[in-house]
């Protein structure tokens, strides 16, 4: 009986303690949060090997009382578009498995262990990115995907030239596409390296360049 009761005493002393936790929280925004360092964002060079997931979406909560009972929530913008928030850094899986179930009993029943640095290698590694000033025909903005090839196009005719012709721009690749223009780039670069080819051939002079994924004159090339 007295074991009972102590247990109900110590139970009922938790929920108040998370009770009052939420009615504290819930007079704060997540601002102030992160000001008291209850909430701490965390950059790609912060990032654990390991964290415990509590929550994830598209846009940052607006509502504090998503922190429940926790003493620091970690909050970061990962790549692929998502606000994930973790709780606790370790260094192995085995070490964050031990926690998950004082996590879920903190009110965060869908926690579950992430590898943080597999979860950012995949997310930046895939992500593609508009980056200023770089553009496709038409003059209008293109999106690059650092895993793709892509070529600056230098010129187009409706003739075809002696690659020599553009001897300045270094390695130039051949195209006489079905509309029988012939069209001429540098050779393709990966889009970690496209921004810069893409510049240093407009400061060559070839003002009318651009940027188009290798692929789509790939099948056209004059050898």
């Amino acid at each position: 009986m007295k074991y009972y009761i102590a247990s109900l005493a110590r139970a009922l002393s938790l929920s108040l303690s998370m009770l009052l936790t939420v009615v504290s929280l819930s007079a704060q925004s997540i601002e102030e949060l992160r000001t008291s360092k209850q909430i701490i964002t965390w950059t790609d060079e912060d990032l654990p090997n390991y964290s415990i997931q509590i929550s994830a979406s598209k846009t940052p909560p607006t509502d504090p009382t998503f922190v429940k009972s926790a003493s620091v929530v970690y909050e970061y913008n990962s790549p692929d578009g998502y606000v994930r928030y973790f709780y606790g850094k370790f260094d192995s899986y085995t070490e964050a498995n031990k926690q998950i179930q004082s996590v879920r009993d903190m009110g965060f029943s869908g926690a579950f262990v992430s590898n943080l640095k597999k979860l950012s290698k995949s997310s930046t590694s895939s992500a593609a990115k508009a980056v200023k000033g770089v553009v496709t025909r038409g003059n209008k903005p293109i999106t690059i995907d650092p895993n793709k090839d892509y070529v600056v196009q230098l010129g187009a005719f409706r003739y075809p030239l002696y690659v020599e012709y553009f001897e300045n721009a270094g390695e130039v690749y051949e195209y006489r596409l079905n509309d029988k223009i012939f069209r001429y780039t540098t050779k393709p670069v990966k889009g970690t390296e496209i921004e810069s080819l893409f510049f240093k051939m407009r400061s060559l002079g070839y003002d009318k360049a651009f940027v188009i994924e290798y692929d789509t004159y790939a099948p056209y090339r004059i050898d």
